[in-house]
């Protein structure tokens, strides 16, 4: 039967990846199968499991497919239903989106095949019912294992597929990987302590991927001009346009959801057949545009990592970059999207964005030819999982501490936990009135389901906004609530979908919108977007830029500013900045500004400081010290009290509706110090966004000399690329409540002259101390505009009340008028201290008023946004 349905499906012939897994899968061996995109990975793990399903009578789900996208769900569901309908075998999908309906069909009648994400498999043990039928499960296939391994949504189903276990006994575990450097590593994550073969392809698909960096001589300045955008941006968009209208069907990969908006927008602008696609977009939308795309309506679609995985797209015959993918592994995954089929070669072509991105580029293409890619990091720990998964295993019955400690130690992440750390998680869980301890057993509480559903998804749980289209009533996108709270008011313009919306209210989590025909507009900004460049790609760029480069660290320096061109990648040059700033700024006791890319630690101070001691400080950091000295720089972070906020929330520490803005953080983490939560902040941040392990190396080579540091006054062209996109800030704990203080009084000494909106009355001129309510002694109207300097509000205001008309000039100051006045009428004398401080404007006024409930906090968001107003006003000077 399976022999004559693979010939119906088109299979002529077995790929090579296919040939050698689907005997070992048969003769029940563990496997974890890895090849490339295309080569038929998916089938060559689903036809053997099939075949065994076909001979198995008992009820039940005998096997569950993990897949961590729900998105990659609706394609799978569509291949292997054509295959269960001719075979008579069950199959449902169960996720987030399933229906209430349809999940008490699935309690009552199982099928035998389930299509799930890690979170709903955690959901699915929890529940009498289908708890009951898991007791059948021979066979868990786990999709896009690559994914999984580096993250703590892999950790929790590595903890939950040991759950399983202890239901059903045992079962066959199958697991699918694109390419990755470490293949052991990955097969052990998710092997629960048993062997597990490793197969891979030998199937090589030809690549051809070229690198363009469009000539600005050839650029179109009309264009440019129109769609208000730089020349060099001009000269990309018309080449990306040549090759969307030289092929049938062209997917544009951007690194971030920002860039696809921005630069959809404008391909839109220029005519192109395009749409969007990105996870913040609504799901109609995404089902929308992929629909339309496959259809053939859509020339091109514009995505993010939301296109990488296996979505039935339709035939792609060429895939564009726009600008360096930064990881092969993220090249090789999104390029093979192109001809998605053995034996065609894959089509690609990267539209690099300077030259920069263009030696990146190169670095990138040379190790993809060559097969060097880079290794997966693989997740231990997790602390906050455990507590989780813990909590998990009390839902349905009771069980020994020593039982629970050994499952656990089953799955590969929790290998190293040590006794005592477990025991401590099981008392933060029952200080918190989440669990309960007798006599070494584990007990569920009455607070233990409420805690378990509210922490089931182990993506940080951001709050959200809700964009609707006010002439269809259908959702748009989600926004971030930090780019909602400083971007968007009435009448703000912003870009989704890569077209323009005016917003027309706020309510709640909705923002209603209106498409109007425009280019301009604010494009959304996303949590946790960066793609970090890794170390061998740094090296490789340094190599390529010059071979004396590679060995050589150079220290460039100006009057308060240090440039040192370190070529390690961005998660290394993050760990030695944060190290150099947090050892400056305690020896000067000075305010450290701190920027970090793949090539460069530029560092800012507010005087000058020896470029001896910048030298004396890299060459003699000893790589033992780092930790503690992070350790102690991290704490001090916004960040960390964000995660540690975030990381609480799934120790039962703070509820789920818990606010940080009204949490004494500080006192918290003071409380909790070295405590599982702590140290689990600790390790997520460096995971993320450090390399301990390779800053620890690069640092040795410095003090044995393998390294060389050169000094040089003055910037090269290197360094300048740098120091025009430098933002972040490092300060010193003591000094950051003394420049708070040092602002206020400043602020307050400032003279502000004060004019009546009403009948432009001028109310003399006061120091912003001096202020109390402001009242027009002429006409008695409390709309009192405030200015740092004399205005011509007082001739406007008159002209207006005569109806004579007012130029677009003119028009503009009285409308700024008004809303000065209405933030003064609002706020009072802490809305004349926002808008008196240096670039910040009625706009900017109206928002972080918005925000801050604390007077303290007002004056620490104003001091951010007058540094970054200094730091970027060359680029508002003339517009």
């Amino acid at each position: 039967m399976i022999k004559k349905l693979l010939k119906e499906a088109g299979f002529e012939r077995f790929t090579d990846i296919q040939k050698k897994a689907i005997p070992e899968i048969l003769s029940k061996e563990n496997v974890l199968l890895v090849a490339p995109t295309g080569t038929g990975k998916t089938e060559a793990a689903i036809i053997p499991v099939l075949k065994k399903l076909v001979e198995y009578d008992s009820n039940g789900i005998i096997c569950l497919y993990i897949t961590p996208l729900r998105s990659l769900n609706r394609d799978l569901l569509k291949r292997l239903r054509w295959w269960c309908e001719r075979l008579n075998i069950s199959i449902e999908i169960r996720h987030g989106d399933t229906s209430e309906r349809e999940r008490r069909r699935q309690s009552i009648a199982p099928p035998k095949l389930l299509i799930t994400t890690p979170e709903t498999l955690s959901i699915l043990l929890s529940g009498k019912k289908l708890r009951e039928h898991l007791k059948n499960v021979r066979h868990v296939i786990i999709d896009e294992v690559h994914e999984l391994i580096d993250s703590k949504r892999g950790v929790q189903l590595s903890i939950t597929l040991e759950r399983l276990k202890e239901i059903s006994g045992g079962f066959q575990r199958v697991m699918i990987s694109a390419t990755v450097g470490n293949p052991e590593e990955a097969a052990r994550f998710f092997s629960g302590g048993e062997n597990v073969k490793v197969i891979c392809s030998d199937d090589r698909r030809e690549i051809e991927i070229y690198i363009e960096n469009p000539e600005v001589e050839k650029i179109d300045y009309t264009m440019a001009k129109k769609l208000k955008i730089t020349p060099e941006l001009s000269a990309r968009l018309r080449r990306i346009v040549e090759h969307i209208n030289n092929h049938n069907s062209t997917l544009i990969f951007t690194n971030t959801r920002e860039s696809s908006e921005l630069l959809a927008s404008r391909l839109k602008t220029v005519g192109a057949n395009i749409e969007v696609h990105h996870s913040s977009l609504s799901k109609i939308s995404r089902e929308e545009s992929e629909q339309r795309f496959k259809n053939g309506e859509l020339k091109a679609l514009v995505c993010t990592s939301s296109m990488e995985l296996g979505i039935d797209i339709g035939s792609v015959d060429l895939v564009i970059q726009y600008g360096s993918p930064r990881e092969v592994t993220r090249l090789l995954q999104r390029v093979g999207r192109a001809c998605h089929s053995i034996g065609k070669k894959i089509q690609g072509v990267i539209v690099s964005i300077n030259d920069e991105d263009e030696l990146e580029s190169r670095a990138i293409v040379e190790k993809a030819i060559k097969g060097e890619l880079e290794k997966t990091r693989v997740r231990e720990g997790s602390l906050d999982v455990l507590a989780h998964e813990i909590v998990g295993c009390t839902l349905i019955n009771n069980i020994s501490i020593g039982d629970l400690y050994k499952l656990v130690k089953r799955a590969e992440p929790m290998k190293k936990i040590k006794r005592e750390v477990f025991l401590s998680i099981i008392e933060l869980l029952q200080d918190a009135g989440i669990v309960y301890i007798r006599d070494g057993v584990l007990t569920k509480r009455r607070k233990s389901w409420k805690y378990y559903y509210e922490n089931i998804s182990m993506i940080p749980d951001e709050r959200t906004f809700i964009l609707i289209d006010g002439s269809t009533g259908r959702k748009i996108a989600k926004l971030d609530e930090e780019f909602v709270v400083r971007n968007v008011t009435e009448d703000a313009e912003i870009i989704v979908k890569g077209e323009c919306w005016k917003v027309y209210e706020i309510k709640e989590e909705k923002i209603v919108v209106f498409r109007v025909p425009k280019i301009g507009g604010r494009v959304p900004s996303w949590v946790g977007e960066d793609i970090p460049v890794p170390y061998e790609v740094a090296r490789r760029v340094a190599e390529l830029r010059s071979e004396n480069c590679k060995d050589t660290i150079v220290v460039e320096w100006g009057r308060n500013i240090t440039v040192i061109i370190s070529q390690f990648g961005t998660k290394v040059n993050e760990t030695i900045g944060r190290i150099m700033a947090d050892l400056i700024s305690a020896k000067y006791g000075c305010t450290i500004s701190l920027y970090v890319d793949p090539y460069r630690i530029i560092l800012e101070y507010p005087f000058n400081i020896e470029r001896e001691d910048i030298t004396e400080i890299i060459s003699e950091i000893n790589p033992e010290h780092i930790y503690p000295i992070l350790e102690k720089t991290l704490e001090r972070t916004n960040l960390f009290r964000w995660k540690f906020f975030e990381i609480g929330r799934r120790f039962g520490m703070f509820s789920k509706n818990a606010e940080l803005r009204h949490i004494n953080i500080k006192k918290v983490i003071e409380a909790y110090k070295h405590s599982p939560p702590y140290t689990e902040t600790i390790s997520t941040i460096l995971y993320d966004k450090m390399d301990v392990e390779r800053a620890k190396e690069v640092l040795q080579k410095i003090k044995d000399g393998e390294f060389r540091i050169k000094v040089r006054k003055g910037f090269s062209d290197i360094s300048k690329s740098g120091i025009m996109r430098r933002t972040d800030i490092v300060i010193p704990e003591k000094v950051e409540e003394a420049i708070i203080d040092i602002f206020k009084e400043n602020l307050e000494e400032k003279r502000v002259y004060p004019y009546c909106i009403s009948c432009g009355a001028s109310l003399g001129t006061f120091k912003i101390r001096e202020v109390s309510d402001l009242r027009c002694n002429k006409c008695g109207s409390i709309l009192i505009s405030v200015y740092n300097k004399r205005e011509r509000v007082p001739n406007i205001v008159k002209r207006f009340k005569e109806g004579k008309k007012l130029s677009e000039d003119d028009r503009k100051t009285f409308n700024d008028a008004k809303e000065r006045a209405k933030l003064v009428m609002s706020y009072g004398k802490l809305a004349i201290v926002a808008l008196s401080t240096y670039g910040v404007g009625a706009d900017g006024a109206k928002r972080v008023l918005k925000k801050f409930f604390s007077e303290r906090e007002l004056y620490r968001e104003l001091i951010r946004m007058q540094r970054n107003f200094i730091k970027t006003r060359r680029f508002w000077d003339g517009n």
